[in-house]
């Protein structure tokens, strides 16, 4: 009976671990990644509405864009 409490209590231990450790990160990036895809194409749309007022954004700016707000959504998760 003591045996078989540590096997579970063993198994309960790997599964939280391999959660934290591994689909918490994955899933939290995969989160991010999509947050920061929307804020850029969000800047893409209204840079295509923009343009006909003769401004534009470059694309160095949707990068920065994308990549400011997928740290700032890493950052917020405790990456």
């Amino acid at each position: 009976m003591h045996k078989k409490l540590l096997l579970v209590v063993g198994i309960v231990i790997i599964g939280v671990a391999f959660y934290w450790f591994e689909l918490k990160p994955r899933n939290d990036k995969q989160e991010c990644f999509v947050k920061a895809t929307e804020a850029k194409e969000q800047a893409l749309n209204a840079d295509n509405n923009v343009v006909m007022f003769g401004l534009n954004i470059t694309r160095a700016n949707y990068e920065k864009i994308f990549n400011d707000e997928y740290d700032k959504c890493l950052k917020a998760k405790g990456y």
